[in-house]
């Protein structure tokens, strides 16, 4: 069974991917942009905590 909160990470580090892909090939508005760069700001948020999160438990696991 594979773990939720590791495939969540997969998922959310795909979605960045393709945010970053988007950008690249350009967008029709200013405001299109901002919104990706926002999204992408927002996924990458979401990621640090869980690696914080997960961080914390290995250190608690480890005694450190």
């Amino acid at each position: 069974m594979k773990d939720p909160l590791y495939d969540s990470m997969f998922r959310i580090q795909a979605e960045l991917k393709e945010l970053a892909t988007a950008c690249i090939r350009g967008v029709e508005s200013w405001d299109k942009y901002n919104q990706l760069i926002g999204r992408a700001q927002g996924m990458q948020d979401a990621l640090d905590i869980i690696n914080l999160v997960l961080k914390e438990d290995e250190e608690k696991e480890n005694g450190y």
